[in-house]
């Protein structure tokens, strides 16, 4: 089976799909809802919008699958410059590496890689350049988000 959530907001993710059937589904979900809570603010500073974030596998369990399985993700953008009807990310190691899920880390340099696609279709020297930007804005507004949560500022 397949379970979604929508969300509220204009930008940002609207939807996560994934697959409930294959093993350990329920950290599954919680990675992806991970990635979409890192993209979200990204998304949303640039007007941005992700329709449907969706996992991949090689598998026919999974909300997407078929032959671009063996890529890490693919995305597919709308042509607007801002809008991704969906972005689709490998979660898992291939069946025959147990299904295991992947670390954070790669998820979301992964999800950055799409979210440029939004913009650039090609690995133009353009597309890295928004890839590098992307993720600066990402870091920074980490470094900020910790900020404000170790120390409150003066009122």
């Amino acid at each position: 089976g397949m379970a979604s959530s929508a969300s509220s907001s204009t930008f940002g993710v609207l939807q996560v799909d994934h697959a409930t059937a294959l093993p350990e589904a329920d950290r599954a979900r919680a990675l992806l809802d991970d990635v979409r809570r890192h993209a979200e603010p990204v998304l949303r500073a640039r007007g941005w919008r992700v329709r449907r974030l969706a996992e991949l596998c090689c598998c026919k369990a999974a909300p997407e699958s078929g032959k671009s399985a063996n890529v890490a993700g693919w995305c597919l953008p709308a042509g607007d410059g801002q809008t991704a009807q969906t972005i689709a990310l490998r979660l898992r190691k291939p069946k025959g590496g147990g299904h295991g899920l992947l670390p954070f880390e790669s998820l979301f340099e992964t999800m950055l890689h799409e979210m440029a696609h939004i913009v650039h279709s090609r690995h133009s020297p353009a597309f890295f350049e928004l890839m590098d930007e992307l993720r600066v804005e990402w870091e920074g507004l980490l470094a900020k988000g910790r900020r404000s949560r170790a120390a409150p500022s003066p009122s």
